[in-house]
């Protein structure tokens, strides 16, 4: 029974950590979108992306110290083509800031990926934002 109580207890944590982490976080009508790379099969290149509707604030880090760097790729309404913001500070956590300046309530997608030099291999999931 002990058992059954402890797994079953893993099992919703689990779920309502997985809901909680893909809802964008809101203050006062701000919203902050995270994504996400695991960027190689094995998993153990890792760079995140977050875009922050309040200043659209688009944000690209290097999370793993492998040689790689983190690339943000991103498409909002009204533009010709994707665009990609490449992170060559450094990894263990550093970051690029980019403002997009976008119109109020524009829609955008973006991904986080693993790139070198200036090529792109993997992405996590497209996230959709608003800004």
């Amino acid at each position: 029974m002990r058992r059954l109580v402890a797994a079953l207890t893993c099992a919703v944590t689990a779920v309502a950590s997985a809901v909680v982490l893909a809802a964008p976080a809101s203050a006062a009508g701000h919203q902050t979108y995270t994504a996400y790379s695991d960027g190689s099969p094995d998993g153990t290149n890792r760079s995140l992306a977050v875009f922050y509707s309040y200043g659209d604030l688009l944000v690209g880090c290097d999370m793993s110290k492998d040689g790689h760097h983190s690339v943000v790729v991103y498409y909002a309404r009204g533009m010709s083509g994707s665009r990609a913001v490449h992170n060559h500070n450094g990894a263990g956590g550093q970051c690029t800031r980019t403002r997009l300046d976008l119109p109020e309530g524009t829609d955008l997608v973006f991904q986080s990926c693993i790139g070198e030099g200036s090529r792109i291999y993997a992405c996590g999931d497209t996230v959709a934002a608003t800004a």
